[in-house]
């Protein structure tokens, strides 16, 4: 049965904040706190003094009590901060790590890390901080504009991330060198977003491969080339999952000055041939779903190329305007054994 859910569902935010509802149960070791005031207020704060702001009982709040598991981020009586293994920090109005001394110890059970919407400048402060964090996993940094310009060199050779699995670059507009600096730093990157950065065009070195991605999200970057998105295919080989929703792709096809220029890479290897399903085997050896939701492909013509991706199962394309799902969709699900999700 084909689903009318919104494509949120198919690129869920892992980190997302959830309502007081999903996250605040009434058991029997939990305790009454009122409501905390995490508005963003114009303030510009450290770390420290962001969770001390979320997370310490608020001194003019009327009105509504709710209950909070004890297992979630609190104070003691002391004043010592206690942190849980999720330490979700998103919109805090952070503009920079600063001193985090009083909390070294509790970073030690930190794994997750979410950072979205804050205002950090400096990728040193933020590696100093995981260095701490030796059971981090994933690390959220979606809408840290000043990252953008932050200097990444001195960087490389000083840190290394390798137990780092999911990592959000989304809306950051880094360019392909600092991501590039990025993944030697994280070399065990799993899974990877790169949404909402007006990449365009694919600008890494033709030589460059990262072998444990297996997951990437490429979602609203304005892509319109096919042989753009091959070259994402050379750069993660192993990749099997790739989303690219949202983009300007009206086709799956290359022209023969594209197949000239992307199989010049192969030609030294035995028995490829100079032609659109060798070139397509050989940038997707791995990829098993591909979802195009809400790109303007041109028709079922570019859609049959599908059937050229040797191990894809999995197409999906969701409001894709020329679809016509009820004189098409049975006719579609059989091609080469791939189970296609189509929704106007």
């Amino acid at each position: 049965m084909l689903s009318n859910q919104n494509d949120e569902v198919i690129e869920k935010e892992i980190w997302a904040k959830k309502s007081v509802s999903e996250t605040c149960n009434i058991t029997k070791k939990s305790e009454v706190r009122s409501v905390p005031d995490c508005t963003i207020d114009g303030e510009n704060l450290t770390l420290i003094e962001a969770l001390r702001k979320k997370y310490e009982e608020p001194s003019n709040v009327s009105g509504l009590l709710i209950f909070v598991p004890e297992r979630a981020p609190r104070k003691t009586v002391s004043g010592r901060l206690i942190l849980t293994s999720n330490l979700i920090m998103d919109h805090q109005n952070i503009i920079k790590i600063g001193d985090f001394s009083s909390i070294k110890d509790e970073l030690k059970k930190v794994a997750d890390i979410d950072f979205n919407g804050n205002y950090l400048s400096s990728w040193e402060d933020i590696f100093h901080l995981i260095t701490h964090c030796p059971k981090l996993h994933s690390l959220n940094l979606k809408r840290n504009a000043g990252l953008k310009v932050a200097k990444l060199d001195i960087c490389i050779h000083k840190y290394c991330f390798d137990n780092v699995q999911t990592l959000v670059l989304n809306a950051l507009a880094i360019n392909w060198k600092s991501l590039l600096d990025i993944l030697k730093i994280f070399p065990g990157i799993k899974e990877l977003y790169l949404s909402e950065n007006n990449y365009n065009s694919v600008s890494l070195p033709i030589d460059f491969k990262y072998e444990t991605l297996n997951k990437l999200f490429f979602n609203n970057n304005g892509l319109s080339s096919w042989k753009e998105v091959c070259k994402l295919g050379r750069a993660f080989p192993n990749m099997e999952s790739l989303i690219l929703i949202e983009n300007n792709l009206d086709c799956l096809s290359l022209n023969e000055e594209d197949i000239q220029e992307l199989s010049h890479y192969f030609k030294s290897e035995a028995n490829f041939e100079n032609s659109y399903k060798s070139l397509i085997s050989s940038y997707f050896p791995s990829l098993k779903m591909l979802n195009l939701n809400k790109n303007p492909i041109n028709g079922f013509a570019e859609l049959e190329n599908i059937s050229h991706f040797p191990k894809v199962e999995d197409f999906r394309g969701i409001d894709i305007d020329f679809l016509n799902v009820s004189s098409y969709f049975w006719s579609l699900w059989s091609v080469n054994e791939i189970k296609f999700t189509l929704l106007r």
